[in-house]
């Protein structure tokens, strides 16, 4: 009998060995999964801080490189602006010079003309840079000293006395101090002797125009007018 129950007893304890040593293989396996549960949990972790780390700095690359282009784009823009500034004052000192020499041009004219224009029995009466003509009454139509482009064409009207012979008149048309023209018109004997010419207008020229009425035999200038054309 002692013997049977020293049997029972040892299988006793070697099954109870068994069972703890089961339990603590249970414990390991458990232990080692909560490590590698916890393991993870930290790379993944380690992973999306990095991706937002990552995130964050690419955003503020291409923040950067987009306030650097709109610094390029601004200075530019400054640039530009100076420069069309710049122009602007160089075209602005050209036309004036332009102006004060037509001005001067003009004036210097007016002075040559005025010391020589006389010829003893030929005189204009009257002149004017007109619209049109009326050709019934022979009178011009809106006289003027600014016409624009659009009109297409201005005319030249004189009245003139001449006690001479016929003679041969000359209108001659310029353009910014630019010879354009020269029509010969024929005028009979007469105190009161009314002719015209006209001038067809390119739309490139804009400015300042003047008719030059010469005798053609003495070639001596007669009279003269100004007028100019506008973009209106």
């Amino acid at each position: 009998r002692l013997v049977e129950e020293a049997r029972l007893a040892e299988q006793a304890r070697l099954a109870e060995q068994a069972r703890l040593a089961e339990q603590a293989r249970f414990a390991e396996e458990a232990r080692l999964a909560e490590e590698a549960r916890v393991a993870e949990e930290a790379r993944l972790e380690e992973e999306a801080r990095l991706a937002e780390e990552a995130r964050v700095a690419e955003e503020a690359r291409v923040a950067e490189e987009a306030r650097l282009a709109e610094e390029a784009r601004l200075a530019e823009e400054a640039r530009l602006a100076e420069e069309a500034a710049r122009l602007a004052t160089i075209e602005a000192a050209r036309l004036t010079e332009e102006a004060r020499a037509a001005s001067e041009a003009r004036l210097d004219e007016e002075a040559r003309l005025n010391e020589d224009s006389v010829v003893s029995g030929l005189s204009v009466n009257s002149i004017n840079i007109c619209e049109s003509i009326n050709v019934s009454l022979r009178k011009p139509v809106n006289a003027g000293k600014v016409f624009p482009m659009t009109l297409g064409r201005v005319y030249c009207y004189t009245a003139i006395q001449n006690t001479l012979s016929e003679r041969t008149i000359l209108y001659e048309w310029y353009f910014q101090g630019n010879y354009i023209d020269k029509i010969p018109v024929k005028v009979g004997r007469s105190n009161h002797w009314r002719s015209w010419t006209y001038k067809t207008i390119a739309k490139v020229q804009i400015g300042e125009w003047y008719v030059l009425i010469r005798d053609k035999e003495t070639n001596i200038v007669l009279e003269t007018a100004y007028f100019s054309i506008s973009n209106e």
